[in-house]
């Protein structure tokens, strides 16, 4: 069984990455190096056996002097599997990133599994060589602080 998923961004009032299983883009794009979305493994791939769950962590890097909350993702339906969202909905500072491997056991970065971006778990009579390619989108937006 592989998934595999691949990213493009886009900025406008917020920033929308659309994440394509099956789509192979290598590594991450990003708008005028302001924000990029990296997926873990870069390569997008993942594969495992029938009645196994597969997923994808993340870094968000964020150029720009404002900061970025996330606010929403959503994937389409996939055959064969049941998606899940795992994302924690992080807020990255201004010129810094925050990463997460995906993970189903406690690890020090995940120390509430499952940790991520989102998990397939495949059914149980997943045909052998399944491939599922599909769009992911993650939605933010950019924000500041008053200043006192």
């Amino acid at each position: 069984m592989e998934a595999r998923k691949g990213h493009a961004m886009q900025k406008g009032v917020g920033f929308i990455a659309m994440l394509g299983l099956a789509l192979m883009f290598g590594p991450a794009l990003s708008l005028a190096a302001t924000i990029s979305l990296t997926l873990m493994p870069a390569s997008g791939n993942v594969s495992g056996p029938p009645g196994s769950t597969v997923g994808w962590g993340y870094t968000i890097t964020n150029n720009s002097s404002d900061w970025v909350e996330t606010l929403s993702v959503f994937a389409g339906s996939f055959t064969h599997g049941t998606p899940n969202v795992i994302f924690d909905f992080p807020n990255v500072a201004p010129m810094s990133s925050v990463s997460l491997d995906f993970s189903l056991v406690a690890t020090a970065s995940c120390p509430s599994p499952p940790c991520g971006l989102y998990d397939l778990a495949w059914d149980n009579s997943a045909p052998v060589g399944t491939v599922n390619s599909g769009t992911v989108t993650l939605n933010s937006d950019f924000f500041t602080f008053p200043q006192i």
